[in-house]
């Protein structure tokens, strides 16, 4: 069962690459993480329920609010790399969340941010 779930996540969805003149791939970067919380962390109980609930909430709703921005500038790009790292520590204070899945969760915001850097620098 594990071996499956693990298989699920493996190449499930195309890769992420940098894309200058869009904020596609940074959408495509939530809708990831939300569903690893839906198939994966919390069948494995590594997520609470109310902590999945209110993080695939709030994940959801900025995917639906980047794929909405029509000209990816230098505001919306700092914009959303703040939302990222306020993300980002929010799941680390977060006490009903797994260490291994904090780490996951962290690292994957941080690819997040390693795009939104990609672009400032261009």
């Amino acid at each position: 069962m594990l071996r499956a779930l693990w298989w699920m996540g493996l190449y499930r969805s195309p890769a992420i690459l940098p894309d200058y003149r869009s904020a596609q791939p940074v959408a495509l970067l939530f809708e990831q993480i939300s569903r690893k919380i839906r198939s994966i962390y919390l069948p494995l109980q590594g997520i609470e329920v109310e902590a999945a609930n209110r993080y695939m909430k709030w994940i959801d709703h900025m995917s639906t609010i980047v794929r909405q921005v029509k000209e990816w500038d230098k505001n919306s790009v700092q914009s959303v790399r703040g939302v990222l790292n306020n993300l980002m520590e929010e799941i680390n204070r977060d006490r009903d969340i797994g260490e291994g899945v904090k780490l996951k969760l962290c690292f994957n915001i941080e690819e997040g941010i390693a795009l939104i850097d990609a672009y400032m620098t261009q």
